[in-house]
C-alpha cells in the first residue's frame, strides 16, 4: 500500500499555494518578455473584450486572463485608448508583478506627462519594485512624479546633487535619448552654474548638449546660452563654448544674425569677448605681440573689431565710442587713429565688405585722422596717454 509522505492540498489552498510561488519565481528579463508577447498575445483582441466588459466584471476578466495577455495590457500600456484605461488599470493592479514597475518606469520615459503611466510608478515606487531605488530614493520620487511637472522637478534633483549629468541619468537608470532623458538635459542647462560648465561637465559632453538644443530647441539654446554668459565669469568663458556660440549665433553686426535674441547684458558681454578674440587672432597672425599687448590695454572700451584683407596682408578696424583705429598686418605701415563719424562715413562700407579696398592709400587719409602711431622705440609709452585721452573724449573736444 503507498503511503502519501505530504498532505493533499485543497483546490483553494492549491491555488493560493500556487500563486505564492509564481510572485516569487524571478521575473525573466524584459527583452525576453516582450519576444513572448509579441508572439502569443492579440493586443487588439484584448482591447476588444475589455470594452465589452462591463466595469463590474472586470475583477474577473482579470482573473481568466493568461499572464501573457496581462504582461501585453502592461507592455503596451499607452496604446490604450482613454476610455479603455480605467478597466485596464484596474486588470493589471488586480494581476500585479513586480516587473510591471520596470515596464511602467521605462514607458514614463517616453511619456512622462501622461498621469496614468506616471501612477503605474508611483505604485511600483511605494512597494519598492522600480530598480535602483531604495526606499528614500522611492519616497523622493514619488514626490517629484507626483507635482504634477515631473520633469521640471526631476531637473532640479539632478541640478542638487552636482554631478555630472549623465551620471545621475545612469543612476535613476534613465536613457539619455528618451524624451525624458533630452526634457531633463534642456532643464540641465537652463539651471546650470558656473560649476555645472568648469567643473561637473566634460567639453564632449557640453558640445553634444549645446549641439542638441541650437538643433532642435533653438529657444531653449538662447535661454541656456543667457544663462552661460550671465553664470560663469567672464575671466573664464571657455573657448569651445563661445565658439559655439558664435558659430550657432552668428556676429553682432550681421543683420541675419540670432545673437540679438540675447539679453542687452549678455549681448554686450558677448561682443566684447568675440572683439578681443577676433584682435588678438589679427596680432597673432601678424606676429605684432607689442601691438596687442598696447591695445588689450583699452578692450574693455572696444565696441567692435572688423578684418579684411587687402590684396595679400590683413587690415584691422578697431572701433570705440568716439574713434576707430586701422592697423595693418603689413610691416611698415602707421596705424591710422580717425573720429568715430569719418570711420561710419567713409571707412565702414570697406570694414563690413560691402565694398573692396584695391588699396591700402583708400585706409589712409592724414589729412582727417587725429594721429598716425608709428611702430618704433618705445611707442607704447609714448601713445598710451594720447589713446586714453581720445577715449576719454578727447576727439570730441
Amino acid at each position: 500500500m503507498m503511503t502519501w509522505m505530504f498532505p493533499l492540498l485543497k483546490p483553494k489552498k492549491l491555488a493560493e499555494v500556487t500563486e505564492q510561488i509564481l510572485h516569487e519565481v524571478p521575473d525573466a528579463p524584459l527583452d525576453l518578455i516582450t519576444e513572448r508577447i509579441e508572439n502569443t498575445a492579440d493586443f487588439e483582441f484584448l482591447l476588444e473584450m475589455i470594452r465589452k466588459t462591463p466595469p463590474e466584471g472586470v475583477i474577473e476578466l482579470a482573473q481568466n486572463l493568461t499572464v501573457a495577455e496581462v504582461d501585453t495590457l502592461s507592455f503596451r500600456f499607452c496604446e490604450v485608448p482613454r476610455d479603455l484605461r480605467r478597466n485596464t488599470i484596474a486588470i493589471i493592479q488586480e494581476r500585479w508583478k513586480p516587473r510591471y514597475a520596470e515596464i511602467a518606469w521605462r514607458q514614463f520615459q517616453y511619456h512622462f506627462r501622461d498621469q496614468d503611466v506616471a501612477r503605474f510608478v508611483v505604485m511600483g515606487l511605494e512597494k519598492t519594485e522600480v530598480p535602483g531605488f531604495g526606499d528614500n530614493e522611492a519616497a523622493h520620487m514619488i514626490r517629484l512624479i507626483s507635482s504634477g511637472e515631473p520633469a521640471e522637478q526631476i531637473a532640479g534633483l539632478l541640478a542638487s546633487r552636482e554631478q555630472p549629468f549623465r551620471t545621475s541619468l545612469d543612476k535613476l537608470r534613465i536613457t539619455e535619448n528618451s524624451p525624458l532623458g533630452v526634457e531633463l538635459l534642456k532643464n540641465y542647462l537652463l539651471k546650470a552654474s558656473s560649476k555645472t560648465y568648469l567643473e561637473l561637465e566634460d567639453q564632449e559632453f557640453i558640445q553634444y548638449a549645446l549641439g542638441l538644443m541650437n538643433a532642435e530647441y533653438q529657444p531653449d539654446y538662447l535661454k541656456a546660452v543667457n544663462r552661460y554668459l550671465s553664470t560663469v565669469p567672464q575671466s573664464n568663458y571657455q573657448e569651445y563654448v563661445m565658439l559655439h556660440i558664435y558659430r550657432s549665433l552668428g556676429h553682432p553686426d550681421d543683420s541675419f544674425s540670432r545673437v540679438h535674441g540675447l539679453d542687452p547684458e549678455n549681448l554686450e558681454r558677448f561682443r566684447r569677448w568675440l572683439n578681443f578674440r577676433i584682435m588678438s587672432e589679427f596680432f597673432e597672425a601678424a606676429g605684432y605681440s607689442d601691438r596687442f599687448q598696447f591695445w588689450k590695454q583699452f578692450a574693455d572700451d572696444l565696441h567692435k573689431v572688423r578684418c579684411i584683407t587687402v590684396k595679400d596682408y590683413n587690415v584691422a578696424f578697431l572701433v570705440f565710442r568716439d574713434i576707430a583705429v586701422v592697423e595693418f598686418a603689413q610691416v611698415g605701415n602707421a596705424a591710422y587713429v580717425y573720429p568715430r563719424d569719418y570711420y561710419e562715413s567713409q571707412l565702414e562700407h570697406y570694414a563690413t565688405e560691402k565694398e573692396t579696398v584695391t588699396n591700402k592709400s583708400q585706409l589712409k587719409d592724414p589729412y582727417n585722422s587725429l594721429t598716425r602711431i608709428i611702430h618704433h622705440g618705445n611707442w607704447q609709452s609714448r601713445w598710451y596717454y594720447t589713446i586714453a585721452w581720445l577715449l576719454k573724449g578727447g576727439a570730441r573736444r
